[in-house]
């Protein structure tokens, strides 16, 4: 549920453009639940996933902590906000709201207050100098698929903002150098299918098809930082917009650098805090000529961890590695084993701990 004037209801939903409007009926899809001194509360159509009673539900992506008072907004900041930057999408769909108030964690849905899509970088700087005048909370969404929970939208009157067209990839240089510029809407799978043709990929991979922006703001890494480093190791420059609407440029295309604070690093693994990331340059390595797979299994994980040190003191050419405990391998097996995925090629593990 959002909250604002009745004065400007029918002209936000007009210029939203989300909605249908009739005269007769100025809101289709919505319904007024309190009236009180000229000012109401419209929400969407209830339905069994968005309850405002907060029922029992599943401990899964459908539950939710919101409340109609934690999604309500400054009549001021809409009526600014539409005023100002009236080619910016503003959501109020109820799906949008769970969609961008939940990632991959186990934490409850903690939906925003309003959706905001931005195309450039004079929109976000627009909208954080409303924020802050406002004093909005502003939460920036990349794919949705981090684990830490922190898009979840647990203060008072939160906006999402949705980096998603960002789309920009600077391929134009032929990689003259082995790095890219992308823009914060750009996935990992979507960088490494625009670079099939060059013999280069960006080599992070932390599972899910993330926001390369995203894997930024979270510090992301996986089973070949063993090898490639994270995303840490993989950032070579930055753009961003800070909290009071200010544009940064930060860090270089030269590998070695000295002058000045190391601001790349810092908003690294910031989590959407510091700012509010747009562009970045990563770095990009030759896809190897022949990968060779294996499974080894261990007594105990301290012999397994121990096999990897050794492996990486002998120059051990490894270019992912993962390692699985006993749990792991049992929940592997039942997965497996279910009737839906039965396959009489596939040979049992061993529950022990495995590389």
């Amino acid at each position: 549920a959002t909250m604002f004037s009745s004065s400007s209801v029918y002209s936000l939903i007009k210029s939203v453009g989300r909605y249908h409007v009739h005269k007769e009926n100025p809101f289709p899809l919505l319904r007024k639940t309190i009236a009180h001194n000229d000012t109401f509360i419209i929400s969407m159509i209830s339905s069994s996933k968005f309850n405002r009673n907060n029922t029992k539900r599943s401990p899964f992506s459908t539950d939710t902590i919101s409340t109609d008072e934690k999604l309500s907004l400054p009549c001021q900041f809409i009526s600014d906000i539409s005023a100002t930057l009236p080619h910016v999408q503003i959501s109020t769909n109820k799906y949008d709201f769970f969609s961008h108030g939940k990632g991959e964690s186990y934490h409850p849905t903690a939906p925003p207050a309003a959706v905001l899509t931005p195309t450039n970088n004079q929109d976000i700087m627009n909208i954080l100098k409303l924020c802050n005048q406002h004093h909005v909370p502003v939460i920036p969404y990349g794919a949705g698929t981090s684990v830490e929970g922190h898009i979840s939208a647990l203060q008072n009157g939160s906006i999402s903002l949705d980096m998603n067209e960002f789309k920009f990839i600077d391929d134009s240089s032929s990689l003259d150098d082995p790095c890219i510029k992308v823009g914060a809407g750009v996935t990992r799978l979507e960088l490494n299918d625009r670079l099939r043709h060059t013999g280069m990929q960006f080599m992070v991979d932390p599972g899910a098809d993330a926001s390369i922006v995203g894997m930024v703001a979270c510090g992301a890494s996986g089973t070949t930082a063993v090898k490639y480093g994270t995303m840490c190791e993989n950032i070579l420059s930055l753009e961003c917009v800070l909290p009071d609407g200010t544009f940064a440029k930060c860090g270089t295309k030269a590998l070695k650098s000295s002058a000045g604070y190391d601001l790349v690093s810092l908003l690294t693994g910031s989590e959407g805090t510091l700012g509010v990331i747009t562009h970045i340059t990563v770095k990009l390595h030759p896809i190897p000529d022949h990968v060779t797979a294996a499974v080894c299994t261990f007594d105990n994980l301290h012999d397994a961890a121990e096999a990897v040190a050794m492996m990486r003191m002998c120059a051990v050419p490894v270019e992912r590695c993962e390692l699985l405990d006993e749990s792991s391998v049992l929940a592997f097996q039942n997965y497996v084993s279910s009737s839906s995925h039965q396959n009489e090629n596939k040979k049992a593990m061993d529950i022990k701990p495995t590389l």
